[in-house]
């Protein structure tokens, strides 16, 4: 199969995947409101990451720790259409979140008003799952939804 056929297919798979996510939320924060709406959702984005990290570690054949967790971030940030910067430090990763695809999407479903109290719930709850499946600690040191993105900081 070409690499323009591939390259549609893994976007109609990436936009059917967060068309599912986006909808789920809206139609919980219609029937039970927004506080309930990112309980649950916080709920399923601290089993998603569990089941992503293992799948990007046996695809990448990533060991533990920071070396293993940067080969598996890699493949989930261009999977999900991230822009980043991976930066690796004695005992520490660094990931510089220039662009987030879910921040598009609430900027897009003119939404943005929520985009930093949702990241403040899900990324952490996201990015704690992916640390603890590699043996390391996560810190969440900037939340910029609305500004020029985030840092994430992982260390052993």
């Amino acid at each position: 199969m070409s690499e323009e056929r591939e390259r549609q297919k893994a976007d109609y798979l990436r936009r059917c995947y967060e068309a599912v996510d986006g909808l789920w939320f809206v139609k919980v924060e219609e029937d039970l409101g927004f506080a309930r709406a990112l309980d649950l959702d916080e709920r399923v984005w601290k089993i998603v990451p569990k089941i992503q990290a293992r799948k990007a570690k046996e695809l990448t054949g990533a060991g533990d720790g920071l070396p293993g967790l940067a080969q598996a971030l890699a493949l989930s940030f261009e999977a999900e259409g991230f822009q980043v910067s991976l930066t690796t430090g004695p005992g520490r990763l660094l990931v510089s979140v220039r662009a987030c695809p879910w921040v598009e999407l609430l900027r897009k479903s003119q939404r943005m008003h929520l985009a930093e109290p949702i990241a403040r719930v899900i990324c952490s709850a996201t990015w704690s799952t992916w640390a603890r499946e590699f043996g390391v600690t996560f810190f969440l040191d900037e939340l910029a939804c609305s500004r020029d993105g985030c840092r994430l900081r992982f260390t052993e």
